[in-house]
């Protein structure tokens, strides 16, 4: 597994593709900021590296930048969004 992220989310797609090119199985995608994004803007995020990459991702949920509150509403996502099969 390796760790991902940048203050951009297009550079954090390029990371995730280059761990994913030269053989992780996984990502950890931490988040994009250190403080408070909307919920939306967190979806974005986290929507578009796990669309980008075949392999599984997943959030950190001890950032405070991602609530638990939120959690549930990603889980519908995708396959690899949050590392969910």
């Amino acid at each position: 597994m390796a760790g991902t992220g940048s203050l951009t989310t297009d550079e954090t797609v390029r990371m995730s593709r280059f761990a994913e090119d030269v053989g992780a199985d996984a990502v950890i995608v931490v988040p994009i900021t250190y403080w408070p994004l909307t919920d939306n803007e967190v979806y974005e995020h986290y929507s578009r590296v796990a669309k980008a990459i075949k392999i599984s991702s997943f959030a950190p949920w001890r950032f405070k930048v991602v609530s638990p509150g939120q959690r549930p509403r990603f889980n519908h996502c995708g396959r690899s969004l949050f590392g969910l099969s």
